[in-house]
């Protein structure tokens, strides 16, 4: 695989006082966007090769506040902005 800095496309994005943690693992791009409050968004790809962003929240465990899922990988970049737009207005 050829290594590219592919975090690069989300320079752009207005985290909104979150802060990214970008993964590759297994070749599998995979970002963590974490919050003081304790907000967590999760972006990664099932086995499927559908992308999903979930948010969560740190008071309610085990029940996702969002649960995004799309096929089409031009959509994450503009997806993950109108998540973070959602849930930290």
């Amino acid at each position: 695989m050829e290594y590219r800095e592919w975090w690069r496309e989300f320079d752009d994005i207005d985290w909104r006082g979150g802060e990214p943690n970008f993964i590759l693992n297994d070749d599998q791009y995979m970002i963590d966007v974490k919050y003081a409050d304790g907000m967590l968004i999760d972006v990664g790809r099932d086995t499927n090769n559908i992308y999903q962003i979930i948010v969560e929240d740190s008071e309610k465990k085990g029940e996702p506040l969002c649960t995004l899922s799309f096929a089409d990988r031009d959509k994450l970049h503009d997806k993950l902005q109108e998540t973070i737009e959602r849930f930290r207005e």
